[in-house]
């Protein structure tokens, strides 16, 4: 049975090259009602002479963490990106309770197959990362580029069976 949490969301902005600052002023406006997380420049896209930028906003309903200059600076230079300390404040109680089951679950993993550090399997990001997926599920870990692939490939299958047995 997948586990479902909806504390933290995602939103993608997409900005026209040509943009006069409404596109610009949309993703501010936005920026300034919600907590954000993280923001990630995906990348700059030519689709059929339409070239813009798209830009992938990770945030929390209603809080707001900083002055939307300053996300936008981070976020044109591509260093806006919580840390590991700052990810685990932001978790709501249920997902603080979500996080320390995986983490006992990365360390039965790690023993069953004689891995010296916890680590190797899941590092705590990553873990944040899946006990704040909407549905934690084999599928959804694997298709998460932020986790590193030889971990997601070879894990989450043995991370959401040891999930659904402890259920």
């Amino acid at each position: 049975m997948p586990v479902r949490f909806r504390e933290m969301q995602l939103k993608i902005f997409y900005i026209s090259v040509h943009d006069t600052g409404t596109m610009q002023e949309e993703m501010n406006s936005f920026l300034r009602a919600h907590k954000v997380i993280r923001i990630i420049d995906k990348e700059h896209i030519d689709d059929e002479g339409f070239m813009f930028w798209s830009f992938r906003v990770w945030y929390i309903e209603g809080e707001v963490t900083k002055s939307v200059e300053e996300a936008t600076r981070q976020m044109m230079c591509g260093k806006y990106k919580a840390t590991v300390e700052q990810m685990k404040n932001d978790l709501s109680e249920q997902n603080k309770e979500v996080f320390e089951k995986l983490r006992r679950y990365r360390q039965t993993i790690a023993e069953e197959d004689n891995i010296r550090q916890n680590y190797d399997v899941f590092s705590d990001k990553e873990l944040l990362l899946i006990c704040t997926m909407d549905e934690i599920t084999e599928q959804n870990i694997v298709e998460h580029e932020e986790i590193k692939k030889d971990r997601r490939t070879k894990y989450a299958k043995r991370l959401t069976d040891l999930m659904i047995k402890d259920s």
